[in-house]
């Protein structure tokens, strides 16, 4: 029996929307692949005889199931990602600082995800907290004694640069998947208009007597998107565009003649409302 990533969703966000659960699928794999990550973490500290260091880093391994928490009572993958930046931020303050490699590498990498799993707000937002930490809280207040002005001024310039690229890389991204979505929809509904005005084309019609509707099938009715009763009794020449009445009239009186059906459109043009 294998456990798959959508079993560890809740069930309203695995009938959600493609977009909606794509974005509860990238925190839930996130979150299992940070899991992953610290638990060999530990055992390598484990194995390099780091037994203490692996004691004090050993809370990081249970706080990964938070996002998943918030994942599971609210259904938004927004504020799971909030949890999840929030378990982020908490794991580089407490291990590294903006005055080494890895704090200048763990600020950059959390201005860039935070867009990814918070959105456009929530990634400015995050990507703010970054620079400040990057440029004050890190240098000043956890690491006094090895502060240094370039390096801190440069790691802050390099996490907002980098936050801001995440930002149009993520708008454009989604601005793109709303095209394609709309797109998809534009062509879905030309589809269904085609089959539509194919079932029904050939047998569709119109009895008038004098002028005056009689009968009406249902085939007509749904191309017109109408029901019978406020058509039937009224003219025929009040559906019909004044600029297309004298051509409709004369292909109503030729349609006998020619054993075919009259066009009520024959421009394309919209009839006057039915209502």
């Amino acid at each position: 029996m294998t456990l798959s990533m959508d079993q560890l969703l809740p069930p309203s966000l695995r009938l959600a929307p493609a977009d909606v659960y794509r974005h509860a699928t990238l925190v839930v794999y996130s979150v299992a692949l940070s899991a992953i990550t610290v638990l060999l973490i530990l055992l390598l500290l484990c194995w390099l005889d780091f037994e203490s260091t692996a004691m004090n880093a050993a809370w990081l391994l249970p706080l990964q199931a938070l996002p998943l928490m918030v994942l599971w009572l609210t259904s938004s993958p927004v504020l799971a990602g909030h949890a999840f930046m929030t378990l982020l931020l908490g794991a580089i303050v407490w291990d590294f600082g903006p005055d080494n490699g890895h704090g200048v590498m763990g600020v950059m990498a959390f201005a860039v995800t935070s867009w990814a799993f918070t959105g456009r707000f929530g990634g400015a937002i995050w990507t703010g907290v970054g620079v400040v930490w990057a440029g004050l809280l890190g240098p000043f207040v956890f690491r006094a004694d090895d502060y240094s002005l370039t390096l801190s001024v440069t790691t802050a310039v390099i996490t907002f640069a980098a936050g801001i690229a995440a930002g149009v890389n993520e708008i454009t991204r989604i601005r793109a998947l709303e095209a394609a979505n709309q797109a998809l929809h534009e062509l879905q509904q030309q589809r269904d208009s085609m089959r539509t005005f194919v079932e029904v084309a050939f047998s569709a019609w119109i009895e008038t007597r004098g002028g005056e509707i009689r009968r009406i099938s249902d085939a007509a009715l749904r191309l017109i998107g109408s029901s019978s009763e406020p058509l039937t009794g009224r003219r025929l020449r009040e559906l019909v565009h004044p600029d297309d009445w004298p051509r409709s009239l004369q292909l109503f009186r030729e349609a006998p003649a020619h054993g075919s059906h009259g066009n009520a459109y024959p421009s394309g043009r919209r009839p006057v409302a039915l209502d």
